[in-house]
C-alpha cells in the first residue's frame, strides 16, 4: 500500500523503450537531413589527363614500372581507363582467297598457252626478202615452212640451219615471226673472196670461211691460194683445215692486202710457213718469208712496185729480211733465158731496194 504524501516513481519499463525512441528519432532524422544535403561528386585525375589524345596515348606507351605501380595503388572506387576493343584479325581468310586466285589465274594462263599452241597463231603468209641467186621457191622449199601449223612451234633456227647447208652461197639468213600468222625470212648471198686451187678444180670460199662451190675453171678476180691443207669440204660450211693456223694465216694475208689496197695480187703460196710468196700482176714474185711484220712487208712491197721498180718489169722481190731494225729489200730482174725458162746467173740483173 502506498503511503499518504509520498509518490510512488513511475515503473520502469522493460526493454529500454524510451530511449530506442529517441534513438530511433534521431536515426530518422539523420537519414532524412543526409537525403536532402547534396550529393559531393568526387573527381578522380589520372596520369595525362590534362594532355591532348595524341600525348596520352605515347605517355600510356612509355609508362614504366612506377606508372604501374602507382596505378595499382588506386583506391577500389577507382575506375582504370578502358582500353579500345580490337578488331579480330581475318589473315586467314585474306591468305586463302589468295591461295584461290593464284589457282584461278593459273588455270586461266595454261589454257590460253594451250590454245597458243594448238588452235591459235597458224601460219597462213611467208614473206622471202633480199637479193639471192636462189629462186624464192628454192629458199622456201628449204625453209620448209608447214603453211597451217601453229607459229609458235616453228623452229626457226633449224630452218637457217637448213637454208645455208641446202643453198651453200646464202650467208646470213634471218627469220622473224610476226603475229598472228605470218614469216618474214630475210636472205643475204655470200661473196667469194678466194679460191683454193685444187688439181683439176678450184673451190671458193666465201669471206666468212664457208665453202661456197667446186669450178672447172680458172676464176677470175679471185686470189689464188695453193698449199694449203684441209680435208673435204661440205658446201654450205666452214673450211676443215687441218692446220689451225693456215685460217689465221690467211685471214691476216687477205685483211693486209685489203686494208692496204695492194690488188695486184693474184696468188698466194703456203706450202711453207716460213716462206710465203706472192705473185704480183702475174710477173713478179715477192718473197715474204714468215708472217712477221706482214703490213711493213706489203706497204714496202707496194711502194717499191709504184715507182722503183718499172711497171713491166719481171722478177722477183725478196721482202723476207725487213723488220724495224733493217729496211733492205732486194730485187733480181728475170733475163730473157729466164722469161724462157732457164736458169740465169744470180749476177745478172741483181738490184737493191732501200727504205727511207
Amino acid at each position: 500500500m502506498r503511503e499518504p504524501g509520498k509518490q510512488t516513481p513511475p515503473e520502469r519499463r522493460s526493454g529500454h523503450s524510451a530511449r530506442s525512441r529517441r534513438t530511433g528519432a534521431t536515426g530518422e532524422e539523420d537519414r532524412r537531413a543526409e537525403r536532402k544535403r547534396p550529393v559531393q561528386s568526387r573527381v578522380i585525375r589520372y596520369e595525362g589527363d590534362s594532355d591532348s589524345p595524341g600525348e596520352s596515348a605515347k605517355r600510356k606507351k612509355t609508362r614504366g614500372p612506377s606508372s604501374r605501380a602507382a596505378s595499382s595503388a588506386r583506391g577500389p572506387n577507382e575506375n582504370p581507363p578502358q582500353k579500345k576493343a580490337r578488331k579480330p584479325k581475318r589473315k586467314k581468310r585474306r591468305g586463302n582467297y589468295i591461295l584461290i586466285y593464284l589457282m584461278v589465274a593459273i588455270l586461266i594462263l595454261g589454257a590460253i598457252a594451250t590454245l597458243s599452241l594448238t588452235v591459235l597463231f597458224g601460219i597462213e603468209t611467208v614473206k622471202v626478202e633480199g637479193d639471192s641467186r636462189y629462186s624464192v621457191e628454192q629458199i622456201l622449199a628449204a625453209a620448209d615452212v608447214p603453211v597451217g601449223e601453229n607459229l609458235l612451234r616453228y623452229k626457226k633456227e633449224e630452218a637457217s640451219a637448213a637454208i645455208k647447208s641446202q643453198l651453200p652461197y646464202i650467208d646470213e639468213v634471218k627469220i622473224k615471226k610476226v603475229l598472228p600468222g605470218t614469216v618474214e625470212i630475210t636472205v643475204e648471198d655470200a661473196v667469194p673472196a678466194f679460191a683454193f686451187v685444187e688439181e683439176d678444180r678450184y673451190l671458193l670460199v666465201s669471206e666468212s670461211g664457208r665453202a661456197l662451190e667446186y669450178v672447172e675453171t680458172k676464176p677470175d678476180g679471185f686470189i689464188l691460194i695453193f698449199g694449203a691443207a684441209f680435208s673435204e669440204p661440205v658446201l654450205g660450211q666452214a673450211m676443215p683445215y687441218e692446220q689451225e693456223d693456215h685460217l689465221a694465216l690467211i685471214t691476216a694475208l687477205l685483211d693486209e692486202i685489203e686494208k692496204q689496197e695492194f690488188t695486184g695480187v693474184k696468188e698466194i703460196d703456203l706450202r711453207s710457213s716460213t716462206e710465203i710468196t706472192m705473185l704480183y700482176e702475174d710477173r713478179v714474185k715477192l718473197l715474204v718469208g714468215t708472217s712477221n711484220d706482214l703490213d711493213y712487208k706489203i706497204s714496202f712491197a707496194k711502194k717499191l712496185l709504184a715507182g722503183e721498180i718499172e711497171s713491166d718489169a719481171k722478177g722477183e722481190l725478196d721482202l723476207s729480211r725487213l723488220s724495224d731494225e733493217n729496211s733492205d729489200a732486194y730485187f733480181r730482174a728475170a733475163s730473157s733465158s729466164e722469161n724462157s725458162g732457164e736458169e740465169a746467173s744470180n749476177s745478172e740483173g741483181d738490184g737493191k731496194a732501200e727504205g727511207e
